[in-house]
């Protein structure tokens, strides 16, 4: 509706229905607040659910007896490497390398044209144990398109090209075709019709070779196609790179920087899960215009789940075990109530106590675990439910505050229209008292005369 604003009262209308408007959306101004509260909240209770969870993750981790199953390979020469998987065990072995694994790399004899090298004889074919590929040269005019369909026969073999003066003022050319791959069994021949192609080899495919116990009745030869020697050990692979005439030494032991890593992971995921409580409850100090000082409250400052499972988590960590100290093991706990991992003690006590280590480290861990999961966990975690339910809060709070839209636009619209209509009545008044002001003019005047 449009209004007439102050035409006849001369009153701005339209300045005091805002300002009845502003009074009239306090209601749905406190609602936003509230939503605006809880969003804060929210999110910083997903901040600390996601800490709390990799906390959890970390600290099961560190529980499980596989975790301290971790071994690592040295070997005595540097060409000698190993990957040790979760089916090895500790232990050490001898052997020397005689030969490592190669290609075929082969040369067919000079030609100029391609009916030299095949003799006339078709089909062109590549021959490695029982595969037979054959050549397409559909299209293939010279050397370089029979190298090129060699390459895109799926062979197994390349072929390039070499260009040597054929010693009349022209160029003959000989094709290299090299294996793909290494082993005894990707040797190749080329064939012509039912005639081989002469080829002289510059490298003989052949398998790497290895042997176990050298110089001892025990002693055995053990070959492989490639390099590997996959399970040369149950779970470990042995990957050579050259002959070692002398015998090499792999010891397989305890990873012990990765054990360490297991404690040192779990202190620095319980630091940060206290670090983000603390910093979502700490107050903030700033002061107004004045220079007056301000303290506001952290978002979660006022959840008392939140400083519960500080509480919990930092018993978790710091809690004797059997009536021996963490600290045993290098887990100490600060003043500040973070904590401090020792490497040093930690691979100290390692070495001189294994069993007690990996018992008092697993031990934390399972508590640490146990209050993290409940704090955590996707379904039943105590964060876990306070967002959803405040999830829920702000879901509805929007829906509220969307319909408070309705409520006060029919508002503002029923005030536009008593003003309006105010406006009305005044100019109706206005009206008929110039009118009655005229006719008792005129009625003076009458009487005069």
């Amino acid at each position: 509706m449009a209004q007439i604003s102050g035409l006849v009262s001369g009153l701005d209308t339209s300045s005091i229905i805002n300002s009845l408007m502003n009074v009239e959306k306090l209601p749905q101004l406190q609602l936003g607040d509230k939503k605006t509260s809880l969003t804060k909240m929210v999110t910083a209770l997903q901040a600390l659910n996601t800490k709390v969870a990799s906390l959890a993750e970390n600290a099961a981790k560190a529980a499980k007896p596989a975790s301290w199953e971790a071994l690592t390979a040295t070997s005595s020469a540097a060409s000698v490497s190993a990957a040790v998987g979760a089916t090895a065990s500790a232990t050490s072995v001898t052997f020397s390398v005689d030969k490592v694994a190669s290609s075929q790399v082969s040369l067919t004899q000079s030609f100029t044209e391609i009916a030299e090298l095949t003799g006339g004889a078709l089909p062109l074919t590549l021959r490695m144990g029982d595969n037979v590929t054959e050549i397409d040269l559909t299209d293939v005019e010279n050397v370089a398109d029979l190298a090129a369909a060699i390459n895109r026969s799926g062979a197994g073999v390349s072929a390039s090209v070499v260009s040597t003066p054929d010693g009349e003022g022209g160029t003959s050319y000989r094709l290299q075709l090299t294996g793909k791959s290494t082993g005894a069994d990707q040797a190749f021949s080329l064939h012509a019709g039912d005639s081989e192609v002469s080829l002289t080899t510059a490298r003989a495919a052949s398998d790497a070779q290895i042997t176990l116990w050298p110089g001892t009745a025990a002693s055995q030869t053990v070959t492989s196609s490639s390099n590997t020697f996959a399970d040369l050990l149950t779970g470990l692979n042995v990957t050579v790179s050259k002959v070692e005439e002398d015998p090499v030494t792999l010891d397989v032991r305890r990873d012990t920087a990765a054990l360490a890593k297991l404690g040192s992971n779990l202190v620095a995921q319980l630091n940060q899960a206290l670090g983000e409580i603390k910093t979502q409850t700490a107050s903030t100090s700033t002061t107004d215009s004045r220079g007056n000082p301000i303290v506001s409250p952290g978002v979660l400052s006022s959840n008392s789940g939140v400083r519960r499972l500080s509480q919990d988590l930092v018993q978790a960590g710091s809690l004797d075990i059997d009536g021996r100290s963490p600290s045993e093991i290098g887990i100490t706990i600060n003043s500040d109530g973070t904590f401090t991992f020792d490497e040093k003690k930690f691979t100290e006590a390692l070495a001189a106590d294994p069993q007690r280590v990996q018992s008092m480290l697993t031990a934390i861990a399972e508590r640490v675990d146990k209050v993290a999961t409940a704090a955590s966990d996707k379904v039943t975690g105590t964060l876990t439910q306070q967002i959803t339910s405040n999830d829920k809060q702000i879901t509805d709070l929007a829906a509220r505050i969307s319909s408070w839209d309705s409520v006060l636009t029919l508002r503002r619209e029923a005030l536009e229209r008593q003003w309006a209509n105010l406006e009305t009545a005044l100019s109706k008044l206005n009206s008929q008292s110039s009118w009655l002001a005229s006719i008792t003019a005129s009625l003076a005047a009458s009487t005069k005369s």
